[in-house]
């Protein structure tokens, strides 16, 4: 791909690499040529300091008189100050200067045109140096500066580096050894440069390489799922970022899958559910239409049973979708846990008594912050479900007591309980009564519970074990 991630971060990593191993470069270069600068200049100094004490040695004295080889200057004209060694050196490599007996230069060819300072045993200037001109007498903290000249144990005189030696000094001619070393020294340097440019190139290559190969098969996985290929997965290599993105890619492929599954299976469950109370209702209808069937009470009552079933099957559709939008109406007021069990179970007492089961109450609970309508519904789903499943002779305890975070409403029952695979899907769609009970048959009932519990800032649980019976509670806040 043009202007990839993998050519991207290569290029990153070499641009780096590159700049980081020029500036070493360079770093590294003017820090040899000065150091080779020091060196030479300590060298020449050495030589100088040698040779003006075998020039002293010989004469018995550091004499302040040129030498023959080099002239006086003349006197300045009238009027005219005398020349300043340091403030009138024309621009420039400043040529060797011999100063008086025993100021004899360094070899040319080390000393490269630095022009050491000397005086006599008693500070005079003999060779000048710095602002110091030949005849001048150094105060103490200038000597202090110098390395004695001595002959024997014998001081005669003072030796000086001045302080632009370092600016002071001449090139190297090219076929000099010096002149080769810094040469052979800016070669290797180029050659480093160029080796870590290869390297940083096959480094950058291999990590990009590394990083980008499982973010290939993640987006060949991602197109998989877009085309309809649910529950594909990826290969977790790495316990980095990409790893874990590679495993959140994989959760969320298999819990799109469940969800796809459940969907299908709750789209089979409410068209049969659908289906069932319309065609009674529908044949029934047309019986009596024909002159089949005797419009009797106990018929016509049938047929609105079963049109009743099916208004609260789409109210049931109705209230989910409005759980999943979240807008979800919900009126949270002070409701007493205790008045809403016993008005539930006033409700199915009818219902209860016809199927032999039993019916209780035991509330000690502070008043809870809920919406009384979405509160009965609640525990209607649940009351309906636990008569469903339970025996004649068992019974149905409604309860609520206070809990640290709340208040716990509760819904237990001696029925046939739960199927421990089915436990943890209990609030989920479509999950049908003889998996995990419903309070209807489309597997709506105990999701909505669910939804309607987190509307108001609740949640719900289910403990089960089968023939066991189940006790489902709801956990809501306390008002405050």
């Amino acid at each position: 791909m043009r202007g990839g991630l993998r050519t991207r971060w290569t290029l990153a990593l070499v641009t780096v690499c590159v700049l980081e191993a020029a500036l070493v470069a360079v770093a590294v270069r003017v820090s040899t040529a000065r150091t080779f600068d020091r060196f030479v200049v300590a060298e020449s100094f050495d030589a100088f300091v040698r040779q003006v004490e075998a020039e002293a040695q010989s004469t018995g004295a550091v004499s302040a008189t040129p030498p023959a080889a080099q002239a006086a200057p003349p006197d300045p004209p009238a009027g005219r100050p005398e020349a300043d060694p340091i403030r009138d050196r024309p621009p420039g490599p400043r040529p060797p200067r011999r100063g008086g007996r025993g100021g004899v230069p360094p070899p040319a060819s080390l000393g490269r045109g630095i022009a050491f300072g000397l005086a006599d045993a008693d500070g005079r200037v003999v060779q000048p140096f710095d602002a110091y001109a030949s005849g001048d007498v150094l105060p103490p903290e200038a000597l202090a500066r110098g390395r004695a000249v001595t002959v024997g144990d014998e001081r005669v005189g003072t030796a000086f580096v001045p302080e632009d030696a370092m600016a002071a000094l001449a090139e190297f001619p090219p076929t000099s050894p010096e002149a080769r070393f810094l040469t052979s020294s800016t070669t290797a340097l180029l050659a480093a440069l160029g080796l870590a440019l290869a390297v940083s190139i096959a480094v950058g290559l291999w990590l990009a390489s590394r990083t980008v190969r499982p973010l290939r098969r993640l987006t060949e996985a991602a197109r998989g799922l877009a085309v309809g290929d649910l529950g594909r997965t990826v290969t977790v290599e790495r316990a980095d970022e990409v790893g874990a993105l590679a495993e959140a890619f994989n959760a969320m492929s298999a819990q799109l899958a469940e969800a796809t599954a459940l969907r299908k299976q709750m789209t089979a469950d409410v068209s049969h559910d659908l289906r069932t109370p319309v065609t009674t209702v529908l044949g029934t209808l047309e019986l009596i239409e024909s002159g089949a069937l005797e419009p009797t009470p106990e018929r016509i009552g049938a047929a609105r049973a079963q049109a009743e079933r099916l208004a609260r099957l789409v109210e049931d559709f109705h209230t989910l979708a409005l759980a999943d939008a979240g807008a979800l109406p919900v009126h949270p007021t002070r409701v007493s846990p205790a008045d809403a069990l016993r008005q539930t179970v006033a409700a199915f007492e009818a219902r209860a008594t016809e199927a032999g089961v039993g019916l209780a109450v035991e509330a000690d609970a502070p008043d809870v912050r809920a919406d009384p309508d979405r509160l009965a519904q609640i525990l209607d789903n649940l009351v309906a479900n636990a008569l469903r499943h339970t025996p004649a002779g068992g019974g149905i305890t409604l309860s609520a007591r206070e809990a640290p975070e709340g208040v716990e409403i509760t819904v237990a029952d001696t029925g046939e309980g739960i199927p421990a695979d089915a436990l943890p899907h209990v609030f989920e769609r479509s999950v049908r009564a003889d998996g995990a009970r419903s309070g209807g048959g489309a597997g709506l009932g105990l999701s909505i519970v669910r939804s309607l519990a987190q509307a108001m800032g609740g949640s719900v649980s289910a403990v089960s074990a089968p023939g066991a019976g189940t006790t489902v509670t709801v956990s809501l806040l306390r008002w405050a």
